[in-house]
């Protein structure tokens, strides 16, 4: 009785199929990934010192997508001197080989959008308490982005508005998979 139970509830189980994100692997071969077509994402100091820094395990299906070219962070002069001057602090206490691989990571996943940007519109913001953090909200809304991935609390608080209001989702890095299937990507 159990097992048929068991298998009637796993069989009656619904299946989400997800769209791939685009990659090399879903190209035609000798096709070139162009990462200004890929679908962007801004990562704040925190989500980036989970990523790059702490390789913490909970944000890892993040870091494989952006590690194989699936999405693009982006970043511009404010966001990565927040980034360097944060990654600096003594206070964190990493050794030096540990921020110059932080620093080396964080430059080869995170594309430079200083200048490139291609502006969707001034939605207006929510602001926020800390000018270091707002300029995360307005690269994410200058650029394109779908999601601001952070761990800062102000931030995480602003979320239900500024998806509101810019259409832009504030989410917690461990959260990407369920951001993948709440709003599959083109």
């Amino acid at each position: 009785m159990i097992g048929r139970t068991l298998a009637f509830r796993v069989s009656s189980l619904r299946v989400l199929r997800r769209r791939p994100l685009p990659s090399a692997s879903h190209s035609p071969p000798g096709a070139v990934i162009n990462a200004h077509d890929l679908p962007r994402i801004v990562l704040d100091t925190n989500a980036a010192l989970a990523l790059f820094a702490y390789a913490d395990p909970s944000c890892k299906a993040l870091a494989d997508v952006l590690r194989e070219r699936r999405l693009q962070a982006v970043a511009n002069a404010a966001t990565r001197a927040e980034w360097l001057r944060v990654l600096g602090r003594d206070t964190l206490a990493f050794s030096a080989g540990i921020r110059q691989q932080a620093m080396n990571a964080f430059d080869a996943q995170v594309l430079d959008v200083e200048g490139g940007a291609a502006t969707h519109g001034q939605a207006p913001l929510p602001r926020c308490c800390d000018p270091d953090d707002q300029v995360f909200l307005e690269l994410a809304r200058d650029a394109g982005c779908a999601v601001l991935f952070t761990r800062d609390r102000e931030l995480l608080k602003l979320s239900r508005r500024c998806s509101r209001v810019a259409g832009l989702d504030v989410r917690l890095p461990e959260d990407f998979l369920q951001w993948r299937l709440a709003r599959p990507i083109r």
